[in-house]
């Protein structure tokens, strides 16, 4: 596949994000980069990142296997908006 445009390029790099991000982040404890009926997808679209890595010149290790999620509390933790949120957002959640 050779890409001859920047707007290519942004569709290949959405794709590929997309799909990565379906392997790794989807339905959590149950990841399916560890799932072993997802192994030749998830070994095909961690080459597709390595490719697209030493093309972008992008030093970033891509991860081969899922790790533990761990739930962040954010109760009691002082939150400040920024200039840009929506004042109905500042009104509902600080």
């Amino acid at each position: 596949m050779i890409i001859t445009s920047l707007l290519e390029l942004t569709a290949v790099t959405a794709t590929l994000i997309r799909l990565v991000s379906k392997l790794l982040l989807r339905a959590r404890p149950r990841c399916l980069i560890d799932s072993p009926e997802h192994a030749g997808e998830t070994r095909r679209l961690l080459e597709l990142m390595k490719q697209w890595q030493a093309k972008s010149d992008d030093k970033l290790k891509v991860p081969e296997q899922s790790k533990p999620y761990t739930p962040v509390d954010l109760t009691g933790r002082k939150r400040t908006p920024d200039e840009w949120q929506p004042e109905w957002i500042v009104k509902k959640y600080f």
